[in-house]
């Protein structure tokens, strides 16, 4: 079974909590089944979205504020056996992550 796990957050410092937290649920959990589930962790590349906002729209048009919003993100790929990843599921949802989206994949290979 291969999970991967997608992160996004406009605070780059609640990603890493999120990233940590899951990774030290995984941790434990190849622990208490003694196999490793060896996860991989990439940054994705930032969004930067820029807008212009007018200060005041009647008198003064030159008056402006520039706003910019970022997105980071994060992927984490972990490999597991049938058992892990059904436990590693079971934690995912008992989790509350505030701040942080969070998309998750599950691929499952099967023999012919």
């Amino acid at each position: 079974m291969h999970i991967q796990l997608v992160f996004k957050s406009y605070e780059k410092l609640l990603l890493q909590k999120a990233s940590n937290l899951i990774l030290f649920g995984a941790e434990r959990i190849g622990r208490k089944t003694s196999q490793l589930l060896n996860p991989s962790v990439q940054y994705l590349p930032t969004q930067v979205e820029k807008s212009t906002l007018l200060k005041s729209p009647h008198i003064d048009k030159k008056s402006r504020e520039q706003i910019e919003l970022r997105t980071y993100k994060m992927c984490i790929q972990i490999q597991s056996i049938q058992s892990q990843g059904l436990l590693f599921l079971d934690l995912l949802k008992l989790l509350k992550l505030e701040g942080v989206q969070l998309k998750c994949k599950f691929m499952v290979s099967t023999k012919i």
